[in-house]
């Protein structure tokens, strides 16, 4: 059981928002991944339950965590992040969100794999029989996540679901949606999971 401990700026983890295991054979293998968007930190747990903060991100610099994939070749993990504005932690800017790529040591690359986004969150790379989009990344983004609305309002349906092609261009392909929050590849169709409910005490 993990706990989500305290990071090195001394905050804890106050839930996971997305978690991964690490592909076999890569330098992520052996590990669950967890991000979690209250400290705005990447965590690890071992087979052996031990778990550890393995890195804050810089909320200007690199912004908040949320969704986890990796590279075809394992050798990158995918960082979905929330560009988060210096005048309110708790809102996230619309368009600034982006998919970073970060090495097995926590380096990040300087040039993010995509931007343009809200809030990224389920990464999953399309199956090569997926028509002309196969071998492409989808991605999931949940837009505003409505954490203020009441549960008898009807929240904004901003949810979309964008792909990115060989180039790095970000297409969207579905919209009209809640809050998406996971994505898969099933049966030769494309399966999302879709919040449209209420999943806080009182509100959205």
């Amino acid at each position: 059981v993990c706990y989500l401990p305290k990071n090195d700026a001394g905050v804890a983890g106050s839930g996971g928002f997305f978690a991964r295991f690490g592909p076999e054979g890569s330098p992520f293998a052996g590990r669950l991944w967890i991000t979690a968007a209250s400290n705005h930190t990447l965590y690890t747990i071992t087979p052996d339950d031990e778990c550890k903060a393995f890195k804050t991100l810089d909320l200007d610099r690199e912004g908040s965590p949320r969704g986890i994939g990796f590279a075809r070749d394992g050798q990158r993990m995918l960082l979905g992040v929330a560009a988060v504005p210096p005048a309110n932690r708790n809102k996230t800017i619309p368009g600034g969100g982006r998919v970073l790529l970060m090495a097995a040591d926590g380096r990040i690359d300087p040039a993010p794999l995509v931007g343009g986004l809200h809030e990224p969150g389920a990464l999953a790379w399309a199956p090569a029989a997926f028509g002309a989009y196969g071998g492409q990344l989808f991605i999931s983004d949940a837009g505003e996540w409505n954490n203020d609305t009441e549960a008898t309002e009807a929240i904004a349906r901003d949810g979309k679901v964008y792909r990115v092609d060989a180039a790095g261009r970000l297409h969207e392909v579905v919209s009209g949606l809640a809050n998406p929050v996971g994505l898969g590849f099933l049966g030769g169709g494309l399966a999302i999971s879709d919040i449209n409910g209420d999943f806080h005490v009182g509100t959205q």
